[in-house]
């Protein structure tokens, strides 16, 4: 069942001015490293808690629709109905398709009047709507079902004060509506003014499916985005332990340099998450 990323993000995280400060270096002294250390840091930490950071897009590829017992997937903290489908790597933004090939070879895009998507909790879960089955045409052949989700605590965000429009960098989110409730984050910077962390706004209008306008209260009038902020905004929030984690990860890589640290008089001690590195490129064996 292998999970491929097709759409990748279009932001980072971290912003390199907070790992800069937290290594207590001059913001430009050694971007690149920081940022190679961040990039590895998010990797592993993506692997560890089967989670996405920020909004990339996914193709799961089955070999058939799920009919009998037993888990699809590698991480179920719950038990799932026999035909269910897991989505992997949530939290779970939205299922864009589900394709498969028929008898003949031809790849079928299925209706989603024919499924039910619950992506309550961390990962996402797909099972044919009441009163439905799989198809029965799918071709018996290795890698015959598609299904394509978006997963992501975050995404990146960028602003234009003169129209007081926010924008999705790379446009993968939820589907937004208007009166919808949304909340921003930052690194490395201040947010836009005058919208603050931890403070519900909500959408007021959608100029594109990718791009809307804010108001403080459901049905209010457009916040007048006075500054467009600085470092890298966001649109959700990374969860804080996850960033502490990192910027602690980060800060062993760029300390030591190496796999391992000297201590207490000369003597050396293994640094353990050197082979960790490793464990978001392990390919399982089905």
């Amino acid at each position: 069942m292998p999970l491929d990323r097709i759409t990748l993000p279009a932001a980072l995280p971290l912003h390199a001015n907070a790992l800069a400060d937290h290594v207590r270096q001059d913001v430009g002294t050694d971007t690149e490293l920081l940022l190679g250390c961040l990039r590895s840091a998010r990797d592993f930490a993506e692997a560890r808690c089967n989670r996405t950071l920020i909004a990339t897009r996914y193709k799961l590829t089955l070999d058939a629709f799920p009919q009998g017992g037993g888990i699809l997937g590698t991480y179920a903290p719950f038990t799932l109905p026999p035909n269910a489908i897991l989505l992997e790597r949530g939290p779970v933004l939205k299922l864009v398709s589900i394709k498969y090939l028929d008898m003949s070879g031809t790849q079928q895009l299925l209706a989603a009047t024919e499924y039910a998507v619950s992506l309550a909790g961390q990962l996402g879960r797909v099972t044919p709507a009441f009163g439905k089955v799989w198809p029965a045409n799918t071709l018996p052949q290795i890698g015959a079902v598609e299904v394509t989700f978006d997963a992501g605590d975050a995404t990146g965000i960028t602003v234009d004060p003169a129209s007081d429009t926010v924008s999705i960098t790379g446009g993968l989110w939820r589907t937004l509506t208007v009166g919808d409730a949304l909340r921003f984050s930052n690194s490395g910077g201040v947010l836009p003014s005058p919208l603050v962390p931890d403070t519900d706004y909500y959408v007021q209008a959608l100029p594109t499916s990718t791009s809307f306008k804010l108001a403080a209260t459901a049905g209010g009038s457009v916040i007048d985005i006075t500054a467009a902020g600085s470092g890298q905004s966001y649109l959700g929030v990374v969860p804080d332990g996850v960033c502490s984690w990192m910027k602690l990860r980060i800060g062993g890589l760029y300390e030591n340099r190496e796999d391992a640290m000297v201590v207490q008089r000369g003597t050396l001690f293994e640094v353990p998450y050197m082979d960790n590195l490793l464990d978001s490129f392990r390919q399982p064996l089905y």
